[in-house]
């Protein structure tokens, strides 16, 4: 594929150039610190091989049984090795949606090498894209049915105004996912429509009222509500889905990876969680300033949490602090930071964020916006606190550090704001899923400049550049915002419908992007500007946010675990 430019420009607006770029072999990490061979721990090592079907960077996974902690390399040559591990007994299998494996246990001793050959056998439907991606919730709004027709977006969404709406109001947010869907009248879908406006839905989530008022004339909701009657109405079936492409496994790259899990202990009262709703999952993660140590926001279990990495005890190395809620189903903690003695979150069902203090455990809350859904937060170098409101008409807010005060800013209507960083000059940028919103914030001057990206935004990171980086989700793409030249250059993933969650800078500057659809997370490289694909180490996995820690490896939460990725952590 050649490269392919468009340049745009417009007053007071940025440029964009739009680059199609090959999927190929990137420059990789330096090896993190600590991922070498290590004296007294012990090596998995094995071969895989197939009854049939090809063995090509296949996931070999091995949990630590007694301590909770999972790791999941990749073969090379049908061959795999996993350093750096503790004695004890492991549970070794491969998971791939196109094979069935066995479960095989080994007890390992100190400075041991063991081997555990596995033979795995090909399923019957592997050449089903379902069976070879399954794809995640974050891709759908209904169930994925693995016998579907494959087809190309424009069958399944004829082009049209009412189209045009659709991909304009809602993709941002839910993606492509309406056709997998039972269908529906004109007057259900017009009751299914009307839930994103209203202005309470029982305190159950933060989406009761997620479009602005004004955000949609009564014209366009019509338009909308004829255009998914037609396309989906009462008698259709989902027989038919998105053909992706085939993905092609780097193996050369995916030979020096490891994924590490570290899953999380029960609930401390599992009657009283089930009573009310509450369970295990998180979706912010952030390292903490002592070292080892990860907060997660419990969004499910409505409480701040602390792991320590260093501690292999699965009890003693979770710390959990509950949050008070004014809904049964908990305040549902989104976003969440550390900042100058404090750990911050965003509390979505009840419209405030959260501060703790570290050492005394003491809480607070500092309100926002009634139904503005509080989302994603950063704290610039002085400890002020930013965030965004992605519900009703969309605000942003800031908390200083020393007087306490909030200050809530209407920048521009129903942005949904999204993401948000903090460069290097303290200055703030906000995401917006809708309105293709790019927001900066000037603490000199205490005012907000608005730009214009080519598609809407999810999440943003910033690189060593001070290059703002965001998300295009139904646009599957990264996009970057250069705020010397106030231009955007737009890198299209190589891999159709891909539609990426979030993207994070790593210490040397290449963007890791989720991309759900394929079960992967591909690597934008820094120098290149090519794609890998990397897999995800369970199948239908999903993540909505990364971040690095201090030594430039990724931490996220996933499928109620904490997973630690290391592009290069497992080479000899």
């Amino acid at each position: 594929m050649r490269q392919q430019h468009r340049v745009w420009r417009g007053s007071g607006r940025a440029a964009l150039v739009i680059a199609g770029l090959l999927l190929g072999t990137v420059g990789l990490w330096q090896a993190a610190p600590g991922a070498q061979g290590v004296q007294g721990t012990s090596t998995l090592t094995g071969r895989v091989t197939a009854d049939k079907g090809e063995v090509r960077a296949l996931r070999v996974q091995a949990r630590d049984a007694g301590r909770g902690i999972v790791y999941t390399v990749f073969t090379t040559e049908g061959q795999y090795r996993i350093l750096n591990l503790r004695a004890g007994t492991y549970e070794v299998q491969v998971v791939e949606g196109t094979f069935d494996s066995p479960v095989q246990r080994m007890t390992l001793a100190v400075g041991q090498t063991g081997t555990v050959n596995l033979a795995i056998a090909q399923k019957a439907d592997a050449g089903s894209q379902y069976t070879q991606i399954v794809n995640s919730r974050s891709a759908s709004l209904g169930a994925v049915n693995a016998t579907a027709e494959l087809v190309e977006f424009d069958e399944l969404y004829p082009p049209g105004p009412g189209r045009d709406l659709l991909i304009a109001e809602c993709t941002g947010c839910h993606g492509p996912g309406w056709h997998r869907l039972e269908g529906r009248t004109a007057e259900q879908w017009a009751k299914g429509l009307e839930r994103m406006f209203i202005n309470d839905s029982g305190g159950q989530h933060y989406a009761r009222k997620i479009v602005g008022p004004g955000a949609m004339s009564a014209v366009e909701k019509q338009a909308l509500i004829t255009y998914l009657a037609t396309a989906f109405g009462p008698n259709y079936k989902p027989t038919k889905d998105l053909r992706l492409d085939p993905i092609v496994r780097d193996e050369e790259a995916l030979s020096r990876a490891i994924f590490i899990q570290y899953e999380l202990p029960p609930m401390a009262d599992p009657e009283e969680a089930k009573a009310r709703g509450l369970r295990r999952g998180t979706h912010d993660v952030f390292p903490a300033s002592e070292p080892g140590k990860i907060w997660m926001a419990g969004f499910f279990s409505s409480s701040v949490v602390q792991v320590d990495v260093n501690n292999p005890d699965i009890e003693a190395r979770t710390k959990e602090w509950d949050i008070s809620s004014d809904t049964p189903r908990g305040a549902r903690p989104h976003g969440i930071v550390e900042s100058h003695g404090y750990v911050y979150w965003t509390a979505q069902n009840d419209d405030y964020i959260g501060a703790m203090n570290i050492k005394t455990g003491e809480m607070q809350r500092f309100p926002g916006t009634p139904y503005g859904g509080p989302h994603t937060l950063r704290a610039d170098s002085k400890g002020n606190i930013f965030w965004t409101e992605a519900a009703g008409i969309g605000q942003l807010g800031r908390l200083d550090a020393r007087t306490r005060k909030v200050t809530l800013y209407d920048v521009k209507k129903n942005a949904n704001w999204y993401g948000i960083v903090v460069d290097q000059q303290d200055q703030v940028w906000a995401a917006g899923l809708s309105r293709h919103s790019l927001a900066k914030y000037d603490p000199a001057t205490d005012r907000w400049t608005l730009y214009s990206p080519p598609q809407n935004l999810r999440r943003l990171t910033v690189d060593s550049q001070g290059n703002i980086w965001g998300n295009s989700y139904f646009g599957n793409s990264e996009i970057m915002f250069d705020p010397k030249t106030e231009t955007f250059t737009e890198y299209r993933l190589p891999l159709k419908y891909g539609n990426p969650y979030e993207g994070w800078a790593d210490n040397d500057d290449n963007v890791w992007l989720e991309v759900a659809a394929y079960n992967s997370l591909a690597k934008l490289d820094a120098k290149t500007k090519r794609y890998t694909y990397y897999p995800m180490p369970n199948l239908g996995a999903h993540t909505p946010k990364m971040e690095t820690g201090p030594d430039g490896t990724l931490w996220f939460g996933m499928s109620g675990t904490l997973t630690n990725f290391m592009p290069t952590g497992n080479v000899p």
